[in-house]
């Protein structure tokens, strides 16, 4: 994530009840209650990008994936020539 200078506002509406029981979890954590809740949006958010990430297989699915990788790896000029070239930065 980059650094920005810039923070923007998030409006929303909740309960009186779910108010209460995230000004009383901010508390016990010793934050804000906008503190609080932008760390939990946020630790929501790459849980639910990291889920994207992770795939559930059957054995013969894993048997196959591990076949694939063991495979011997085909000719590719293209990506050889990628490999080959220095990164921007390196330049």
């Amino acid at each position: 994530m980059t650094t920005e200078s810039k923070s923007m506002q998030l409006n929303m509406r909740i309960r009186p009840a779910q108010r209460e029981l995230i000004s009383r979890a901010a508390e016990l954590r010793h934050k804000s209650v906008s503190e609080f809740m932008i760390d939990a949006a946020t630790e929501a958010a790459e849980d639910a990008l990291l889920k994207q990430r992770i795939f559930l297989v059957d054995d013969d699915q894993y048997k196959q994936i591990l076949r694939l990788m063991d495979s011997p790896v085909s000719d590719n000029p293209a990506l050889q020539k990628m490999l080959d070239t220095p990164a921007p930065w390196e330049q």
